[in-house]
C-alpha cells in the first residue's frame, strides 16, 4: 500500500510535468524574394518564436496544403495560389482591402458559396484614418481629390460619408482607359489636395512620376500611400511597415492556435508617418512635426470611440 507521503510526492511530480498544446503547422508563403517580403518573413518568425507554432517559409509556387493548420500568404501573388488549397484556412497579408474582396469574389461565381476559412490583415489604411491624417497635416484644406478606376473596388458613398463627418468634401473622377491625365486635370482644378489610393491601374510605376509632376505644377499636394511616395515627391504619407504587419499577423496566428478560428479581416493596428519638408517649403506649407500629427490622430481616434 502506497504511503501518503509517497502518493503526495507522485502527485506533485505529475503537476510539474508540462502540458504541451497541439502545435500548429504554418506555411508562410511569400510572393517573391523582394525586401518587403523578406522583412515581413523575418519579423513574423521572430514574433512567433515562443508560440507552439512551426513555420516554413516557402515561395508561392511551392504551396502544399497537406498536414497544415494554417497558410499565411504575403502579397497578392501568393494569395491567389494559397486560396486554392483545399480545406486549409488562409490568413492573407500585405494585400489591399479591395484586393481581398476581389480574391473572394472570384471564387463565388455562379452563386456558389465560398466556404473556405479566410481572413486578412490589410495593407492599406482605413479611410477614417486617412481623413484624420489629412486634417492633421493640412488643417486648412478641405477639398480632397480622389481618382479611382472601379466602382466595385472603391465605395464612394462610404468614403464621402467619412469625409463629410470630418468637415471635408470630395472631388472625385472615375478614370477609364487612356483617360488618366484629363481626369487628373479636372480633379486638380477644384481640389486642395490629391489623395492617392491603392489602385494599381492608376498609381503604378508608369504613372506616378507624371502624377506627381502634374500635381506639383498646380501647387497641389499629393498624400501618398507609402514611404517611397514621399521620397519621390509626395507631401506626406501614413502607412504600415512589413514588420508592423508581421507582428499583427503573428498575434492573429497565436489567437488561431488557441481558438481554431480566424478573426474578422483587420486594417493595420500600427502605422508610420512620413513627411517631405522640401516639398512643403516649395508649396509654402508649414507642416506639423510627425509627433504632433500622431498626437492629433490619437485624439481623433479617442474622440470617436
Amino acid at each position: 500500500m502506497i504511503k501518503l507521503a509517497t502518493l503526495l510526492a507522485l502527485v506533485a511530480g505529475l503537476m510539474c510535468v508540462p502540458v504541451y498544446a497541439e502545435r500548429l503547422n504554418v506555411n508562410l508563403v511569400v510572393s517573391e524574394k523582394g525586401a518587403p517580403y523578406q522583412k515581413f518573413a523575418n519579423a513574423f518568425k521572430e514574433a512567433i518564436v515562443s508560440a507552439d507554432v512551426d513555420v516554413d517559409i516557402i515561395e508561392s509556387h511551392a504551396v502544399d496544403g497537406e498536414n497544415l493548420g494554417l497558410i499565411v500568404s504575403v502579397g497578392m501573388r501568393s494569395a491567389k495560389l494559397a486560396v486554392l488549397q483545399p480545406d486549409t484556412p488562409v490568413l492573407f497579408t500585405m494585400i489591399s482591402a479591395a484586393g481581398y474582396r476581389d480574391l473572394l469574389d472570384g471564387l463565388t461565381t455562379d452563386g456558389n458559396r465560398f466556404d473556405k476559412i479566410t481572413s486578412a490583415i490589410y495593407l492599406d489604411q482605413p479611410m477614417s484614418r486617412q481623413m484624420d491624417f489629412i486634417k492633421a497635416v493640412l488643417p486648412k484644406r478641405s477639398k480632397v481629390g480622389i481618382l479611382y478606376s472601379s466602382e466595385e473596388d472603391f465605395d464612394l458613398k462610404a468614403v464621402r460619408k467619412v469625409a463629410t463627418n470630418r468637415g471635408l468634401s470630395l472631388v472625385t473622377r472615375r478614370v477609364g482607359e487612356a483617360r488618366l491625365f484629363p481626369e487628373l486635370e479636372k480633379v486638380l482644378s477644384t481640389s486642395d489636395l490629391l489623395l492617392a489610393i491603392p489602385d494599381g491601374s492608376i498609381y503604378n510605376s508608369s504613372n506616378i512620376r507624371n502624377i506627381l509632376l502634374t500635381s506639383y505644377s498646380r501647387s497641389i499636394s499629393l498624400i501618398g500611400i507609402s514611404r517611397p511616395y514621399v521620397r519621390a515627391g509626395a507631401l506626406s504619407a501614413i502607412f504600415s511597415t512589413p514588420e508592423q504587419l508581421a507582428n499583427q499577423a503573428s498575434e492573429a496566428v497565436i489567437s488561431f492556435l488557441r481558438s481554431k478560428q480566424l478573426a474578422s479581416p483587420q486594417y493595420p493596428a500600427e502605422y508610420k508617418i512620413e513627411v517631405n519638408r522640401e516639398v512643403a517649403r516649395a508649396l509654402g506649407i508649414i507642416l506639423p512635426s510627425k509627433e504632433a500629427i500622431r498626437t492629433l490622430l490619437s485624439k481623433s481616434n479617442e474622440g470617436r470611440k
